[in-house]
């Protein structure tokens, strides 16, 4: 069911069909979804806030989750083959789409972008190694060649990755050029700079 705040309280808009899996963010469209499919592929949609009918953006046969909307319209999510358990980095503005291969080797976890969309920040994870990931998505290129990382501890995972995650929020991107985390060994957020280290 979805609800809206109200200065008399929270007023019930209605409820959607069964079977989906809350997003991120939203914006003043709708709410973004997910949708596990019986083949085990999952979609992202955005759910209308005035008629509860989910618009389907992503619905291909890959599974593609942690979505998040940028200010601008622009879609970062995850996504990775029935196959593989690693994901990739997607970004997509209207009819154009950017791809961030994980090579086979690293999982690309979390995206969010900068308010102005110029920097899409994620989490990258491969052999328990977790590292945060900066890149600007301008084109395929840059998105490729400009990647940037920071280490962050060589006992990471998925489940780390959400936690640390948790602090930020996806709602309307990242204001400025910095990151907040949770740092759950020291117990604080933390701020980290878009400029991070190239490889």
């Amino acid at each position: 069911a979805l609800y809206r705040i109200d200065p008399r309280g929270l007023v019930r808009l209605g409820e959607s069909d069964g079977g989906l899996v809350l997003g991120r963010n939203a914006d003043d469209r709708g709410v973004l979804v997910e949708r596990p499919q019986p083949d085990g592929t999952r979609w992202i949609g955005r759910l209308d806030w005035n008629n509860l009918e989910p618009e389907w953006l992503v619905q291909d046969g890959n599974i593609n989750a942690f979505a998040a909307l940028g200010a601008d319209g622009t879609l970062v999510y995850s996504s990775r083959a029935l196959e593989s358990r690693l994901f990739d980095l997607v970004v997509r503005k209207g009819d154009s789409v950017r791809r961030l291969d994980g090579d086979g080797t690293r999982s690309f976890l979390f995206p969010v972008c900068t308010a102005d969309a110029s920097t899409v920040f994620a989490f990258v994870l491969r052999d328990g190694i977790l590292e945060l990931g900066s890149a600007d998505p301008t084109s395929g290129d840059t998105l490729k060649q400009s990647l940037a990382r920071a280490f962050v501890t060589d006992r990471g995972s998925d489940e780390l990755a959400l936690f640390m995650s948790s602090a930020q929020g996806a709602r309307d991107g990242i204001d400025g050029r910095d990151w907040i985390l949770y740092h759950r060994s020291a117990s604080r957020s933390e701020e980290h700079t878009s400029e991070l280290q190239s490889p």
